[in-house]
């Protein structure tokens, strides 16, 4: 209420404003911003808004109306949304800011991690940002690199999404083109877990938990919720499905391998931990097989100047040529069709369950673009698990934050909330891959597209 009447107030005016002494003095007005015209999809899933006013100052949304019923102060100023969809900025439970889309892991490891805070992340973190992601989990980076990326949102006009980092991966094996721990016991996995807490990650990802031996899983678990942390488990094979829950884990990023149905008992432990408590939040993970299918027939998005926008030539040209034909489609056979279906089939289950399903696109691994990742994501949300344009942004806008649990300031288009929005030109309620086509993005009212 006081921030409606403040914005009253500032309708063709400045403030004045007492000094320290009494005497009156002219301050200047925070600056106002007025989205004006575009259809509204908040988030929460409630039928859109036409023609509608979104109204920033500072950092915040102070008024949500439509044109006919919400005057827009004469000192803001006014960005046209017409014939576009405004809606909150994306978030995106798996990113690798560290890796740029290259195929091939171990020439990436040689060449270019340890480039990864000065030159790589920075470029990801730009591009991804551009598309309208506000908000990631960055995955597999290097820890020194991810904490000093994620200290660059100090600066609000910074190219970068808010972000929540897990750094390296713990593991019992390297894992190419990704940073990784190792452990062999469950002592070196509590004294990696709890090195990675004190370092300041927001998360522990955990990869090949089916390799894990026992009492290690449950050891990473123990540090974590001790600190007031979560693990996740990169669950990219069906193995690690059941162990991850049995150890207590707070998630998991992707649905297993999708090789036919899901491994005996897997849901009944779901439903169980769906009852017990807390929430299994499960990062989708369906656009890498969606995405090499598409380029395993089609160059067009790998021909798109759009992802390499500010990368070094040299860079640019190293991961399209490592995305060669033979490549593609060695990528592609490694998935087939049935599988894709398999996974989309698994990720709607989840969601009917209750499941706390977001979207994860995996941005940056192997022909994973920064910057088109997500869209591919949200896309194949809507497509191939059959949830529609709506549902699948809420997945990834209200219910990744409520995952992230900071629901009251940020995932829907709220007045009070921060104003981290994304504005596409055209539908992308009937057409949702015009999520691609950015007009401008916002993160906390500072405009960066």
């Amino acid at each position: 209420m006081k921030r409606r009447t403040a914005l009253k107030a500032l309708a063709g005016t400045t403030l004045a404003v007492a000094t320290a002494a009494g005497g009156p003095r002219v301050q200047a007005a925070t600056p106002l911003t007025a989205l004006a015209g575009g259809r509204l999809i908040d988030g929460y899933g409630g039928p859109p808004l036409e023609d509608s006013v979104v109204l920033i100052e500072g950092e915040r949304i102070v008024a949500i109306g439509s044109l006919h019923d919400t005057p827009i102060p004469t000192t803001a100023t006014v960005v046209s949304t017409e014939g576009q969809s405004v809606l909150p900025g994306l978030w995106d439970a798996c990113v690798s800011l560290s890796r740029l889309g290259h195929a091939d892991g171990a020439r990436w490891d040689e060449l270019y991690l340890p480039l990864a805070e000065r030159v790589v992340m920075p470029l990801a973190a730009a591009g991804t940002v551009r598309a309208g992601v506000t908000a990631a989990r960055d995955v597999g980076s290097p820890l020194d690199a991810s904490l000093v990326q994620r200290g660059r949102l100090r600066s609000l006009a910074s190219e970068s999404p808010r972000l929540a980092v897990s750094g390296p991966l713990i593991a019992r094996r390297r894992r190419p083109g990704t940073a990784t721990v190792l452990v062999d016991s469950p002592r070196a996995a509590r004294e990696q877990a709890l090195a990675l807490v004190r370092a300041g990650v927001d998360a522990l990802v955990v990869a090949d938990a089916e390799t894990f031996e026992d009492g290690e899983l449950a050891a990473i678990v123990s540090v974590a919720h001790a600190a007031q942390s979560t693990v996740h488990v990169l669950a990219t094979h069906d193995g690690a499905l059941r162990p991850a829950l049995a150890a207590g884990v707070d998630g998991l990023i992707g649905v297993g391998d999708g090789i036919g149905p899901w491994p005996a008992g897997f849901m009944e432990d779901v439903q169980a931990r769906l009852l017990a408590g807390p929430p299994l939040v499960v990062a989708s993970l369906l656009s890498p097989a969606a995405t090499l299918a598409y380029l395993s027939v089609s160059h067009e998005l790998l021909d798109d100047p759009r992802w390499t926008q500010g990368w070094p030539p040299l860079i640019a040209a190293d991961v399209r040529s490592s995305l060669d034909d033979a490549t593609l489609r060695e990528l592609a056979a490694a998935v087939p069709a049935a599988w894709r279906e398999e996974r989309a089939r698994r990720v709607a289950e989840l969601v009917r369950a209750g499941a706390l399903v977001v979207a994860g696109s995996g941005a940056g691994s192997p022909a994973q673009l920064p910057g088109f990742a997500l869209a591919s994501e949200i896309e194949a949300l809507a497509t191939d698990a059959g949830l529609g344009p709506l549902e699948a942004l809420r997945r990834a806008t209200y219910w990744a934050s409520v995952a992230a649990g900071v629901q009251h300031e940020s995932g829907t288009v709220t007045v009070d909330k921060y104003a981290d929005l994304l504005c596409v030109r055209g539908d992308v309620l009937r057409h949702i891959d015009r999520l691609t086509d950015v007009s401008a993005v916002f993160r906390r009212g500072v405009r960066l597209v």
